[in-house]
């Protein structure tokens, strides 16, 4: 399922869509629009939102995620320091290092996305790190207070249903 084509949602219709859309994984890529838009990253059978992020190519920006390359995106690295590292075996070079990255996030994680213009995506990140409370990439307390975030159960905000 694509984004709209024309921006008219609300944020709470698009924090709505994020928790209600069909996941894509590695193998639907090319479904996923070239298109500017905010989009979401789930862990399979999880119903916690991962991630939450905006590009001006949506279809490019997932690209790079399924690419697993830490010193490129953060996305990865994100990955990598939460699931990988601390797994990962002792003597491993870059290369395999980002190969075990590549291959957990292609296995383990799907996107869905909401199509909007340039101009809106640095409010509907925001928005949607708010209300969704992504695990690798909150919109922390410390943003606003200074103060760190408390670590989130399950239970709380940003579930799919």
């Amino acid at each position: 399922m694509r984004g709209p084509t024309s921006f008219d949602m609300t944020v709470t219709e698009v924090v709505s869509a994020m928790q209600s859309l069909p996941l894509v994984g590695h193998a639907e890529l090319e479904r996923i629009p070239a298109s500017s838009g905010v989009y979401s990253a789930w862990l399979s059978g999880e119903d916690r939102c991962l991630y939450v992020g905006q590009a001006d190519k949506s279809q490019g920006r997932i690209r790079a995620h399924f690419a697993g390359q830490r010193g490129c995106d953060q996305f990865c690295l994100y990955v990598y320091d939460r699931y990988i590292h601390p797994v990962r075996g002792e003597g491993l070079t870059t290369v395999q290092v980002n190969r075990k990255t590549r291959d957990w996030i292609r296995e383990r994680v799907r996107f869905c996305w909401v199509s909007a213009p340039s101009s809106e995506l640095d409010a509907l990140e925001r928005e949607l790190r708010k209300k969704l409370q992504p695990i690798l990439n909150p919109l922390s307390s410390q943003d606003a207070t200074g103060e760190p975030t408390a670590v989130r159960r399950p239970e709380e905000p940003g579930a799919r249903r």
